[in-house]
């Protein structure tokens, strides 16, 4: 008896120190992933799953500590963690960011299709914000193919938190030997649209792989992607070397503005990784975010492509010749922005 008292209380104190959310779109109803809940100093506490719920875990922050609640396609919410708890489903505003342009197709045969637009990136090292780039990117892709052909950054900007560097060599040394220096755009090979393209006469949910989550909302005007590679339910451990990686998150997720998701439709894309690394000394935990928000298509043949893509640059560097930033600027979460410039410092190249 007191065996079975014993299990019942714990039991009772696990489960009661953490607290369902579930974030629904307004206007349809329809469950969001992928909306990410920041704290003051950009930690993210937590992210939605395929069917948009969060699972809190309450000690882990404060009634009233202030949160941003943030998703790109819909509109910041600012709450504390009491009044997010008070609201099992919390109703997300979609944003009116109507920047895409009309289609441009040429007169002959198109093989090459330009996909232009913002993209941004992020990274997180035991929970603090370590570095941010965005810009405006081309990327091309052959119709023939169904692949990515090359890429352009017409402009970026590039942020790093020294300070945070400088702590990590020196209390955790071998752990920086496991980071890349730099944080990329979305290359789009990891992009799931690949599958489609080069699998004509399959739907979707025949695509999906038994081992991925697989979620396809949709209405009369959009359509969404969500492919969970991995969640905390169910990891993904690797070893490599001596080092050991714990793959906790692996998400992506795809917007379009037509009921069925056709790559001339597409609006965006995100990714959210999230792992802990560790070797016999030192462990970190990492998450990165990599968004790319479609501005316009265009249509090329073989000709136009060639004289389009003489000058290609795909370095990143900080260059830019004006504040491209300030129209894409409710796709950065507060919480990142408000560091720019400040723990996170330009690099000037």
């Amino acid at each position: 008896m007191k065996k079975t008292f014993l299990f019942i209380a714990i039991l009772f104190i696990a489960t009661n120190n953490y607290s369902q959310v579930k974030f629904l779109n307004k206007t349809n109803n329809e469950p969001v992933s992928n909306v990410k809940i920041f704290n003051q100093t950009g930690e993210i506490i937590d992210i939605s799953n395929s069917k948009g719920i969060v699972e809190l875990k309450k000690n882990r922050i404060s009634e009233n500590d202030s949160l941003n609640i943030f998703h790109s396609n819909f509109l910041v919410k600012y709450m504390t963690l009491k009044e997010l708890l008070a609201q099992k489903n919390i109703l997300l505003t979609p944003s009116d960011f109507t920047n895409l342009e009309q289609v441009i197709v040429t007169a002959k045969k198109p093989r090459y299709l330009k996909i232009s637009g913002f993209f941004l990136s992020y990274q997180l090292i035991d929970n603090n914000p370590q570095s941010y780039c965005d810009g405006i990117i081309e990327y091309y892709i052959d119709l023939k193919k169904y692949k990515i052909k090359d890429y352009n950054i017409k402009y970026s900007r590039i942020f790093k938190n020294r300070k945070l560097m400088s702590e990590l060599k020196k209390n955790k040394p071998k752990a920086v030997s496991m980071l890349g220096s730099n944080i990329l755009p979305f290359n789009f090979k990891q992009e799931i649209l690949l599958n489609e393209w080069q699998n004509k006469n399959l739907e979707f949910p025949e695509i999906l792989d038994k081992d991925w989550v697989g979620v396809i909302n949709s209405d009369k005007k959009d359509s969404n992607i969500t492919i969970e590679y991995y969640t905390p339910e169910n990891p993904r451990t690797i070893a490599l070397l001596g080092l050991e990686t714990i793959v906790h998150n692996y998400l992506i997720q795809e917007s379009f503005n037509s009921n069925k998701p056709k790559i001339e439709n597409l609006k965006s894309i995100a990714k959210y990784y999230s792992s802990e690394m560790k070797n016999k000394e030192d462990k970190i935990d990492y998450e990165l975010e990599q968004d790319f928000f479609v501005s316009n298509f265009k249509y090329l043949n073989k000709e136009q492509y060639k004289s389009t893509t003489e000058d290609l640059d795909e370095n990143l560097i900080t260059n830019f010749s004006s504040n491209y930033w300030e129209e894409y600027q409710n796709f950065i979460p507060p919480a990142i922005e408000n560091k720019l410039y400040k723990e996170l410092e330009i690099i000037e190249n």
